[in-house]
């Protein structure tokens, strides 16, 4: 997990809204490698 998500509370947060099985921990390594495939290259 990230260390701001950690901060932040987020799983904590997650789950106090029912939403535990949304919670995806490593999502950030996720989104970077997306980004980094899907960037405009100049």
């Amino acid at each position: 997990m990230g260390k701001h998500s950690e901060r932040l509370g987020m799983h904590q947060l997650f789950k106090a809204y029912g939403l535990s099985e949304w919670y995806q921990k490593d999502i950030h390594l996720r989104v970077e490698k997306y980004f980094k495939k899907h960037s405009l290259k100049k």
